[in-house]
């Protein structure tokens, strides 16, 4: 048997079992369709992201991931510099666009960049143009990000005690119910890659891990459920009401949903799903967060507070179970098998936003026409909504 068909076999039977959906068209995406996302061309010989792509930013698109060429000239500090302000700016613009998906997308991408948004977005908020809750967004960012340079170095010298974990992706948590219940301290998240190789955890932390720095600088880590209580009940002012009740039950959710990410999830918090009630004893509060992509399920949380407002009990409740993950499907999007190409194609597309670092690491060591297939599959993924 021919040894290229039967790598094409084995991938395509690979990709059919662990996916569903119907697959898009069968074209080469060497050949764009007509009317179709102009082609995103990286030049080679100078490591600098192509005109098309820049008339996408300036017309109110979505960028694609933005890396050096791997296979070109490295960049120089100043192009790595513009290139991150370009990205910025990209993103700032998808922060204040039409669809709430992305908009939040955006905030997130922007609070994972950290002081270095600051500047841009900082002349973002002042604009006059901006709607409240847009600019809300921004000002609840800057003092996120502000907090985040304070605090910046205890997280990077507490992590420095697991060996390894330097190699961690390191950010703060964007989130108005964490900034509202406990708006003195600041929450990161430390993550470990898990796809498409995993990195290796260091020893006593987990793939996804949360920890928290008090205005003291004091980091710790918040392990599990019972690390997380004890938390809430030295940090968490007295819950007297009903409104301070749904603010923790969402905060413990938000925080909740980190012990099972693996960069891939996307949850939300219906606002429906956030509810509070007085009891003789104090107040329960319980909140919901449901899978949206990524994969399937949810995560729900009941907690009491006694008279005083001191939490007094939580129950933890639901689970997650993952969805299409990276595999090698950034590599099999020019594969002379159609087959390959429409399943690696769906893949990607299932995976959506969460696949940009993949794609990104991809990019960076692939040659030119697979460079330009990379691009124009996340700008599918942008324009289409995935």
């Amino acid at each position: 048997m021919n040894i290229r068909f039967t790598a094409s076999l084995t991938l395509a039977f690979t990709l059919t079992f662990i996916m569903t959906g119907t697959a898009p068209a069968d074209r080469p995406l060497t050949t764009p369709a007509p009317g179709g996302p102009r082609v995103i061309v990286s030049e080679p010989s100078t490591g600098r992201v192509s005109r098309p792509l820049r008339d996408l930013a300036r017309d109110g698109g979505g960028t694609g991931p933005t890396v050096g060429v791997g296979r070109g000239e490295p960049l120089t500090p100043a192009q790595q510099a513009a290139e991150k302000d370009r990205q910025v700016q990209d993103l700032i613009g998808q922060a204040t666009g039409p669809d709430e998906h992305t908009r939040a997308w955006a905030i997130n991408q922007l609070g994972a960049m950290g002081e270095a948004a600051l500047p841009k977005l900082k002349t973002a908020a002042a604009q006059k143009n901006l709607s409240k809750e847009t600019q809300a967004r921004f000002e609840a960012l800057i003092t996120i990000l502000e907090a985040d340079a304070k605090t910046r170095p205890a997280m990077k010298k507490k992590i420095l005690v697991y060996a390894g974990a330097e190699h961690g992706e390191l950010f703060p948590i964007v989130d108005s119910a964490l900034a509202q219940a406990f708006p003195k301290h600041v929450f990161y998240v430390l993550r470990f890659r898990l796809f498409p190789v995993a990195r290796m955890t260091p020893e006593g932390l987990k793939p996804s891990n949360v920890f928290v720095v008090a205005p003291d600088g004091a980091a710790q880590l918040l392990a599990d459920s019972d690390a997380t209580k004890k938390f809430f009940e030295t940090a968490l002012r007295a819950v007297t009401n009903a409104a301070a009740a749904r603010r923790a039950a969402q905060a413990w959710i938000r925080l909740a949903q980190e012990w099972s990410h693996d960069g891939f999830y996307r949850f939300e918090i219906p606002p429906d799903a956030v509810t509070a009630s007085m009891i003789d004893a104090g107040i329960t509060a319980s909140a919901k967060a449901n899978v949206v992509s990524g994969g399937k399920g949810s995560l729900s949380a009941t907690l009491t507070f006694d008279q005083r407002g001191k939490l007094k009990t939580v129950a933890n409740a639901g689970s997650v179970q993952e969805g299409m993950r990276p595999i090698c499907q950034a590599t099999k999007l020019l594969d002379a098998d159609p087959i390959v190409r429409k399943m690696a194609e769906r893949s990607i597309q299932i995976m959506g936003r969460a696949a940009r670092g993949y794609l990104e690491e991809q990019r960076a060591q692939a040659a030119p026409d697979l460079q330009q297939a990379i691009d124009r599959m996340w700008q599918r993924i942008l324009e289409e909504g995935w």
